[in-house]
């Protein structure tokens, strides 16, 4: 949550003594709302500062944020590398400084940063660059409508009517935008629910592919009947053979996805191929000291590469020389440049010593795998750093971390206190000899002290992309 100046103010008086002075007030707001930053944002930030303030430069000689040393751009501090070594830390931290594009570096339009990774796109946005070339200006209001009102499935239960009279155009201009959706990628998105979108996939697929006669009918009249797997009670109705709604039900499995927007984007049902959030360059990267995974985690930070800034000297000389009025103004962007140079370093050391409790907590899956992952709130983790928990939130937003896999997450990963369960349901999957319900994998879940409720089983192993017993059975087969 981005807070107004004015809410700002008053959520600092209320956590410090109201005899704060306001240049430490402006120091906490600004420091605030660049920890909420990414560094590609935090890089804009220090070019608009740059371009605005003539008392502000950036030192062409770079510093070790952490004890000073003058480094070569981009590596790591012999000077900090050689202390932490010598008093034998269990974790060596560095700052290190790397570009990051900004936005217009990379264009609204592009879909790629430079080095060929997919940029950040919301599946709002993915449906309505489909289909927004073939709607007026009206009916992309309502296709933005009818998409920002998504749910984790791509469902959304659209009314028609309302939308009609709220954007004052014809039911049936609301009914083509909402058609449009669903049938573009992928397929059945903005459906109502899940009947609803296995009948437009059909739709679709009827036009390259020869369907199951009766399939239609099965799905519109027979659907929960057909999930119970009632095959006989179908078969009966529709005069057909068991076999033939057996074959239908296969087809189902294999062709159409009641969740379209798992199945195809962020796809749940293949977590590998999109667990990573895909960025040019993460903020924080995890490694192994020489590469051996049985040598101390090294913790690097990274900050934008003209974060190291400094007053302009021959500015501050100049006060000597000026009138009173312009000796006030070069002094305000004085005092300006200087409390957005300790911002950005408030920034960094905050996020520095976060990633350093992190990967204290959490270093056994960080080394072992996400079955290890300990469950943490941000609450605890600003109670061992004496910050408020916004505080942390703020430094999680919009942060990656690079683990010692290679793999690029997003920094919340380590507060996801699902993840151990959904790794644990995988492995209990993995073993099982006959497919087990969703109870009796609770019952297992029970035994290693996990308790949840068989619905939560049914949503973590739908997040997994595993089938329900009964599917798995069938594969077995």
């Amino acid at each position: 949550m981005r807070y107004t100046q004015n809410q700002m103010y008053q959520k600092i008086n209320t956590q410090y003594k109201t005899e704060t002075k306001p240049q430490a007030t402006a120091h906490l707001a600004q420091t605030m709302t660049l920890l909420n930053m990414g560094n590609g944002e935090v890089e804009e930030e220090i070019q608009k500062n740059l371009a605005e303030n003539p008392a502000l430069e950036v030192d062409e000689i770079h510093h070790c944020t952490i004890c000073g040393t003058e480094i070569s751009f981009g590596s790591f501090c012999k000077n900090c590398m050689n202390n932490q070594l010598n008093q034998d830390v269990q974790y060596l931290t560095f700052v290190s400084i790397r570009e990051f594009p900004t936005s217009d570096q990379v264009g609204d339009s592009d879909d790629y940063f430079e080095d060929g990774t997919v940029d950040r796109q919301t599946l709002p946005e993915y449906v309505l660059r489909q289909v927004g070339m073939e709607l007026d200006d009206r009916e992309k209001l309502v296709a933005a409508s009818i998409l920002t009102q998504l749910d984790d499935d791509g469902f959304v239960d659209v009314d028609v009517l309302e939308l009609a009279s709220y954007y004052h155009i014809p039911i049936s201009s609301v009914e083509k935008v909402k058609s449009m959706i669903q049938h573009a990628d992928p397929v059945g998105v903005g459906s109502k629910d899940a009947q609803e979108a296995m009948l437009i996939q059909l739709d679709e697929l009827k036009k390259n592919k020869e369907i199951p006669e009766l399939i239609e009918n099965i799905i519109t009249n027979n659907y929960h009947t057909l999930l119970k797997k009632q095959f006989s009670e179908i078969a009966q109705q529709y005069g057909v053979s068991i076999k033939q709604v057996e074959e239908i039900a296969n087809f189902i499995t294999e062709n159409l996805n009641p969740f379209p927007a798992r199945s195809n984007w962020g796809d749940v049902r293949n977590p590998k191929e999109n667990e990573l959030l895909q960025l040019d360059a993460p903020d924080i990267v995890l490694s192994f000291l020489e590469n051996n995974p049985q040598n101390p985690i090294v913790i690097e930070v990274f900050q934008p590469a003209n974060s190291n800034l400094i007053l302009n000297s021959n500015y501050h000389a100049a006060l000597k020389n000026v009138d009173k009025e312009t000796k006030m103004k070069m002094r305000e962007d004085l005092e300006k440049a200087s409390l957005f140079i300790k911002c950005l370093q408030q920034r960094t050391n905050t996020i520095l010593r976060m990633a350093q409790i992190l990967v204290e907590i959490q270093e056994q899956y960080i080394r072992e795998g996400d079955k290890y992952l300990k469950p943490i709130t941000r609450a605890e983790i600003a109670k061992k750093l004496s910050v408020h928990e916004s505080t942390i939130s703020r430094a999680v937003s919009s942060k990656t971390i690079q683990l010692t896999n290679k793999k690029v997450y997003p920094l919340s990963v380590f507060f996801d206190r699902s993840l151990q369960i959904r790794t644990e349901i995988k492995e209990i999957v993995e073993k099982e000899k006959e497919p087990m319900s969703d109870l009796e994998i609770v019952k297992k879940l029970e035994k290693k002290n996990m308790h949840i409720a068989r619905r939560t089983v049914a949503k973590y192993r739908d997040m997994e992309g595993i089938l329900p017993a009964y599917q798995r059975k069938e594969k077995t087969k």
